[in-house]
């Protein structure tokens, strides 16, 4: 696997396409909606889950899983406040953005974990109870 992590610039503009994921602001329900040109939503799923499990690969896939997959390895350190959080799935990278309040509107902290072959995959752990984002390779 060759997934790079890099702090960005919380002001960057991202892909037009993606799959934003998020807590809904008054349930413990996660949220993933397939966003295009900035606000239409091709997709949208809902899960219901104390701790979720999603898989991703480049080319916009994202998919839940039911189980932790076996052989990952986190990257350090996790990622706090989830009920401040967007997860964005692009084409060749994931985006997790912690915002200054649950409004999810101005960021504060970017990280990328960028593909760097076709076969990556990475594995997200959202852990509401504990209001983190661990993300696996």
């Amino acid at each position: 696997m060759s997934i790079v992590k890099t702090s960005v610039d919380p002001t960057t503009q991202f892909n037009p396409r993606f799959i934003r994921t998020e807590k809904d602001a008054s349930t413990s329900i996660v949220i993933l909606d397939d966003i295009v040109n900035g606000g239409f939503v091709d997709v949208h799923t809902e899960v219901n889950r104390e701790v979720t499990w999603l898989k991703v690969t480049p080319g916009y896939a994202v998919s839940v899983i039911d189980d932790a997959p076996s052989g990952a390895t986190a990257f350090s350190p996790d990622h706090d406040h989830w009920n401040k959080t967007h997860i964005l799935a692009t084409d060749s990278e994931v985006v997790v953005v912690r915002h200054t309040s649950t409004a999810k509107t101005t960021p504060e902290e970017v990280t990328s974990y960028a593909f760097g072959d076709p076969s990556d995959v990475l594995y997200i752990r959202i852990d509401q109870p504990a209001n983190t984002v661990t993300v696996y390779q």
